[in-house]
């Protein structure tokens, strides 16, 4: 049902989607690699030619979810679907501190809708350098069979290679609720605000400080202009909205809105 939601809402609602060239399935990569092992992990270079051929896929088909924000920190979801199947290869889930340069960048790929690789890759930056932390974990159906690491100043770390490490796991959950608007991810009416002409809507948890995204509300109709804030604090909506990115920040207008009956 999530899948099902998540395909609906994406692209029925709020994606862009641009049509490239087709990507070729690699289930014939895994079938002819694959090692004999017990524990059928598969070698990590065979890992990294599907990630590589991901990351260079213009095909694609992409969406992303609001950008929510609680206090100084920003978290958004960028889901890449293979064209033709549907079926999510990649996902990227971006946190990002507002008030330093620290940002932290998960990116995790998927084979037949199981994670098979993640990337956690971490920056800070202060008045001497930009450093730069990235850990690669391998998936099996057991879990983590490898991970590997490497950081830096950037002039280093792009010259540096990876060395292996102790196991980490990346997890979804955030990245899947962030996704599906659900948790403390619903989009929950919170309030209405005007600043000169522009009208926002913002949704969200119904406390202070709580998680909440912003959007932008163009020549907004009666029915969002005579909206009763009071009475509708806490209640679901459902969003259909555009989402485009200037520079390092994401703009989000709403298109349209409705409340959800019980």
């Amino acid at each position: 049902m999530r899948q099902l939601l998540l395909s609906l809402f994406f692209f029925s609602l709020l994606i862009s989607c641009e049509n490239k060239k087709k990507t070729n399935d690699k289930h014939i990569i895994i079938n002819n690699k694959k090692e004999n092992k017990k524990n059928d992990s598969v070698p990590h270079r065979v890992y990294d030619e599907i990630v590589l051929e991901y990351d260079n896929n213009e095909s694609l088909l992409e969406g992303n979810s609001l950008t929510y924000a609680e206090r100084d920190i920003e978290k958004d979801v960028t889901i890449f679907l293979d064209q033709s199947s549907n079926k999510k290869v990649k996902m990227v889930y971006t946190i990002k501190n507002t008030s330093s340069l620290y940002k932290e960048i998960f990116t995790f790929y998927f084979l037949n809708e199981k994670k098979i690789c993640s990337k956690k890759l971490t920056s800070s930056t202060d008045s001497i350098a930009t450093y730069l932390t990235e850990t690669i974990s391998y998936y099996d159906s057991t879990g983590v069979f490898l991970s590997r690491k490497k950081s830096g100043i950037i002039d280093n770390f792009n010259r540096s290679n990876l060395k292996t490490c102790k196991k980490q796991s990346h997890s979804l959950k955030e990245a899947e609720d962030i996704l599906v608007q659900t948790g403390k991810y619903e989009t929950r009416f919170k309030s209405i605000l005007k600043n000169e002409k522009d009208y926002y809507l913002i949704v969200g948890e119904n406390k202070k400080n709580g998680v909440h995204a912003v959007l932008n509300v163009i020549n907004p109709n009666a029915d969002f202009l005579n909206l009763d804030k009071k009475k509708n604090i806490g209640k679901k909506l459902t969003l259909q909205f555009d989402k485009t990115k200037n520079e390092d920040d994401w703009f989000q207008k709403l298109n349209s809105f409705e409340f959800e009956k019980k």
